[in-house]
């Protein structure tokens, strides 16, 4: 007698999830893995099936389009368009100083001094 064990579709999902996020260079697509399996299992695909090459532009963060600026300080990254605000701090950031103040979030905190 040949058991296959239960497991909820949802675990399965996340545990797909879970591996795409945490894959050096995150190069795969969620749900991929599952996906081609189901595909082997049902020998849909073989082996020495080849997929199709898809061509891509490159993603710059600078030329997003009109309305958005992108900037850079010591400390942040900040995605400004109208009205909305992102920022985001640098993945090897120094550590502030004891006493040292953050710098504020916008033009618009900042202390005017005379």
């Amino acid at each position: 007698m040949n058991v296959l064990p239960r497991l909820p579709f949802r675990y399965l999902v996340m545990k797909n999830v879970w591996i795409c996020w945490n894959k050096v260079g995150r190069n795969i697509i969620p749900y991929c893995r599952m996906i081609t399996g189901l595909l082997k299992l049902f020998k849909a695909i073989t082996p020495e099936d080849k997929g199709a090459p898809k061509r891509y532009k490159s993603f710059d963060i600078r030329r997003m389009g009109v309305g958005w600026t992108y900037d850079e300080s010591e400390r942040y990254r900040k995605l400004k368009s109208e009205g909305q605000r992102w920022r985001a701090l640098e993945v090897d950031a120094r550590a502030l100083l004891p006493g040292e103040e953050d710098e504020p979030e916008s033009e618009d905190e900042r202390p005017e001094w005379g």
